[in-house]
């Protein structure tokens, strides 16, 4: 009885570590594809059989919109030091706050719409079969995300 229950208990345990060694090693293998700046680019580039000249036009709205977003990004923090210091003032002027954080959501806003249009341009080039393939690529409302874990639509926000 006792060398049935270590059997399973050595098979269990293998299996354990099989199972942990096979993801290891399949996290390892998906992030070396994706570990430079370009990969998922070059993931996507391959998934919708881009040619060189589409390439060269994703590449370049993904620096513009980079280029950007950097931008913006330092914007945005000048903004939060100075919401955060003047939470430090003995007497915070809330007025103050409220104008940098709304100026932070107009900033956020600017960046979404710039890569929107960017982005927009780009997929004019792209021929109905490619056009099919990033309609598959792109997360729908509801649906599943590559990330993980569903849409969900920003507080406030209409069906």
């Amino acid at each position: 009885m006792k060398t049935r229950i270590l059997t399973l208990m050595l098979i269990v345990s293998v299996l354990f570590n099989l199972f942990f060694a096979v993801g290891f090693f399949d996290a390892r293998t998906q992030a070396q594809r994706t570990a430079t700046p370009e990969g998922p680019a070059q993931a996507v580039a391959e998934k919708m059989r881009l040619t060189d000249v589409q390439r060269q036009g994703l590449a370049e709205v993904r620096r513009l919109v980079g280029q950007h977003m950097r931008e913006a990004n330092q914007a945005r923090e000048a903004n939060l030091r100075a919401a955060q210091v003047e939470m430090a003032q003995p007497q915070p002027d809330l007025v103050k706050i409220r104008r940098l954080m709304q100026d932070n959501a107009r900033v956020q806003a600017e960046v979404r719409t710039f890569a929107m249009e960017h982005m927009a341009e780009f997929l004019k080039t792209l021929s109905p079969e490619q056009r099919v393939v990033w309609s598959q690529m792109v997360p729908q409302p509801g649906g599943p995300r590559p990330g993980g874990g569903p849409w969900e639509p920003h507080p406030g926000a209409h069906p």
